[in-house]
């Protein structure tokens, strides 16, 4: 029998704070996070990230988690461990990455 992940009721959301101040510590918009992330992945030579304005704001809300490939990109992209920015980082192999 395989489980399914249900999404998180709305009493079980909350914002993440660290990642928006991170972004607006830099003057940037959400925009510019997204764009910024697709650059960051092609100088690294990464497949094509599918995120836009639209998505980093859910993730700010606390709607979504970046998956753990975002969650890297993202650390990357602020140069913080991921504790810093409230994010968890599954190791390869667990879980399925989830941009929204």
């Amino acid at each position: 029998m395989t489980s399914r992940l249900r999404p998180p009721r709305p009493d079980e959301r909350s914002p993440n704070e660290r990642l928006r101040l991170a972004r607006q510590l830099r003057g940037w918009s959400q925009l510019d996070v997204a764009d910024k992330l697709c650059s960051l992945a092609a100088a690294l030579g990464e497949p094509e990230v599918r995120v836009d304005g639209h998505m980093v704001g859910r993730w700010e809300r606390g709607i979504r988690r970046p998956g753990p490939r975002y969650a890297r990109l993202l650390c990357g992209l602020y140069d913080r461990l991921p504790e810093e920015l409230d994010l968890v980082i599954d190791a390869p192999g667990e879980g399925r990455e989830d941009p929204r």
